[in-house]
């Protein structure tokens, strides 16, 4: 009897992990459909190494084409995996002593024809046949060339200029002589992003998208230009066309972030995004860019933020003034500057606002104490902070050049 019953529950559990490896094969099925059924339009396909290999056959293929197609392999290397510059003299190497042991076979293998092919035949060599000098000059020329590339740093970055149009950060000297950050400038960076033809169709098909979806539905916001300060704003007043453009502020630490030194080494970095990107795009890395970068602690002086924010200011006044010239389009694209974004320590620190929360008036948006932070917000009433007090205040303190209402440092320039 139990036997029996061993059997039936044996044959019960083999049945239902049968029907549920069943359910687990269709619904697997369905997710790869989903997937397949994805619109492609939306999506930016980066080259891969292999795809670069197999268009570079419909290219004229010389010295200077291997030169560049080997810095635009380690440029990748080293800025998509973060790889050391031993690390990359390590994989010249490796390389160099490849080719010069396929070097050394293919001599053995054309001695061993030759040998061959004048014992056997006695007519003159074929088209097939090649040099052997030919080939030792074109080895040769290689190893050169890959070993001169990482033959030091300013060689390599000179490379990069010639072949992909980089542009070097540029170091900001701060107050102090030994405090430096660095800037990239913001329309060198959207050439280089727009100059793909494929990222600049699916912005402008995304713009006009969002532009008809609104037209259809006043009341529906898609994006900035959609809100009542985009209406008014100066530059969207008198070029509808202009494309959105926004910072993001935040703060990376570069050592241990639970360590006892956790806030020693942290960098203030600034990035951009173009807000027309389709949100699938958007929030690809390579859709964010770097604008700028600045020890934390060099910026608590006034002059020194003076400093850094300066050349991003002139930056943005004169891509919103002349807007970018894109190659590839062969004009030029408006641009206007939206917001500056950031977590709640970032927006305070850079709009001179307390960063210490655990006594005061610790939020942004309104005037609730720190003590009131745990009463449920139907049980007491707290002001909201308004636009119009905020810029009276920022006014005093002008004026004053002193703290009031928590507000410090404020820097203010006309964008």
């Amino acid at each position: 009897m139990n036997t029996h019953n061993d059997g039936t529950l044996l044959l019960t559990n083999h049945d239902t992990q049968s029907n549920f490896d069943t359910q687990t094969h269709d619904e697997e099925e369905e997710q790869n459909e989903r997937e397949r059924e994805t619109d492609d339009e939306d999506v930016i396909c980066w080259p891969l190494l292999m795809e670069k290999i197999s268009r570079s056959s419909e290219k004229k293929i010389n010295l200077d084409f291997f030169e560049k197609f080997y810095v635009d392999f380690l440029l990748n290397l080293r800025e998509g995996h973060c790889l050391q510059q031993n690390i990359i003299h390590t994989i010249t190497s490796g390389f160099k002593s490849l080719i010069e042991l396929i070097h050394e076979l293919l001599k053995m293998k054309n001695r061993n024809s030759s040998i061959k092919y004048q014992n056997t035949v006695t007519n003159p060599a074929t088209d097939d046949s090649i040099l052997l000098s030919d080939m030792n000059e074109v080895i040769s020329n290689i190893i050169e060339r890959i070993t001169g590339i990482t033959r030091n740093e300013h060689r390599f970055v000179k490379l990069c200029k010639k072949y992909f149009s980089y542009a070097s950060p540029k170091e900001i000297k701060l107050e102090n002589a030994n405090q430096t950050a660095f800037y990239i400038p913001i329309q060198s960076s959207i050439q280089q992003m727009l100059n793909k033809y494929d990222v600049l169709t699916m912005l402008k098909k995304n713009f006009n998208e969002n532009v008809n979806r609104n037209a259809a539905d006043t009341d529906l916001m898609f994006n900035y230009r959609h809100a009542l300060h985009g209406k008014v704003h100066p530059v969207l007043k008198n070029k509808p066309d202009a494309l959105l453009f926004q910072l993001y502020i935040d703060e990376i630490s570069l050592t241990n972030p639970i360590g006892a030194k956790k806030d020693t080494q942290k960098i203030t970095m600034i990035y951009f995004q173009l807000e027309d990107l389709p949100d699938t795009v958007k929030s690809m890395l390579n859709s964010i860019g770097l604008v700028a970068m600045c020890h934390s602690n060099h910026l608590s002086n006034k002059l020194n933020r003076k400093i850094f924010f300066d050349p991003i200011v002139e930056d943005l006044n004169a891509l919103q003034t002349t807007g970018v010239f894109i190659p590839i389009l062969g004009d030029y694209l408006n641009f206007a500057f939206t917001v500056l974004v950031g977590d709640h320590l970032a927006s305070n620190d850079i709009g001179g606002f307390q960063k210490n929360f655990n006594t005061g008036e610790f939020c942004r948006h309104c005037h609730v104490n720190y003590d009131q932070k745990l009463v449920p917000l139907n049980q007491i009433s707290h002001p909201c902070r308004m636009r119009d007090q905020h810029d009276n205040i920022v006014q005093q303190i002008i004026n004053l050049n002193n703290i009031f209402y928590k507000v410090s440092q404020i820097y203010v320039r006309s964008l």
